[in-house]
């Protein structure tokens, strides 16, 4: 009689402390992971300003209203742009690439137990 208790305690805590794994796992560390990215991101784009680029993408740079002026800043903004996007890219590429790997490391896991 007693052992039935013990293991239906046992039983009871394992799918409890399994479930909170998995709770921190995937819930919590999907938030804390994504706000660390965006905020990488954040302070990132304080020095490649891709909105702002792309507000001023047609406007000349330091206000050099001459041709020049205008044909500069508009290539200048658009380097700037382009190399902005690469950079985002990779690091949303990466960032997706690294979420992924963390996310399915307990099914792998679990597989290797089981297999």
């Amino acid at each position: 009689m007693m052992n039935i208790h013990v293991f239906s305690f046992v039983a009871i805590r394992g799918i409890t402390a399994l479930r909170r794994f998995f709770y921190h796992w995937y819930i919590l560390a999907w938030h804390y992971y994504w706000g660390s990215v965006a905020g990488f991101i954040a302070v990132f784009d304080r020095t490649i300003a891709l909105r702002v680029t792309a507000r001023y993408l047609f406007r000349p740079l330091y206000q050099d209203y001459s041709l020049f002026g205008y044909l500069f800043g508009v290539c200048a903004r658009m380097i700037r742009l382009l190399i902005g996007l690469v950079v985002y890219g990779v690091i949303m590429v990466s960032a997706i690439v690294l979420y992924s790997l963390w996310f399915f490391l307990p099914l792998y896991c679990i597989m290797r137990i089981i297999v």
